[in-house]
């Protein structure tokens, strides 16, 4: 079990998949701590995920490295923490295009093609941003 925890789950063993686009576009988990509106926590939380998620995609992805599971873990828990704060009645219904990227990313990953998964992937860290910081602005 740990060792899937800490596996990267992608097909690629070389660099193809080691791509700037995929891997530093967890930095778009940093747009909702833009807004005043956030509190301390809220940012601790994005600054958290956006580290994580650059840790994972991009400096560690060709290796099997804990880092992989926590972000995992961390980033449901946060994008879910928001959704229900924002949406607690219809939490899933923002999350829609999210999900939906997640499923193509890993249909693309699937079919190995290392192209369509680091375009996927990117969409989802940007739709992932802005799904939060719109959910941020909400909560004002």
């Amino acid at each position: 079990m740990y060792s899937r925890f800490c596996s990267t789950n992608l097909p690629w063993t070389d660099s193809s998949c080691k791509h700037v686009l995929s891997g530093l576009s967890g930095i778009f988990y940093l747009l909702p701590i833009c807004l005043p509106t956030v509190s301390i926590w809220d940012n601790i939380a994005f600054i958290t995920q956006a580290i994580l998620s650059i840790m994972a995609d991009y400096l560690y992805i060709q290796q099997s490295h804990y880092i992989h599971g926590v972000d995992k873990v961390f980033a449901v828990y946060n994008i879910g923490r928001i959704m229900y704060k924002v949406y607690p009645v219809a939490s899933l219904l923002p999350t829609i295009p999210m999900l939906f990227l997640f499923v193509l990313s890993h249909y693309f990953k699937w079919k190995n093609n290392v192209n369509y998964w680091i375009y996927c992937h990117f969409c989802w860290h940007l739709v992932g941003g802005i799904t939060c910081t719109y959910g941020i602005f909400l909560l004002k």
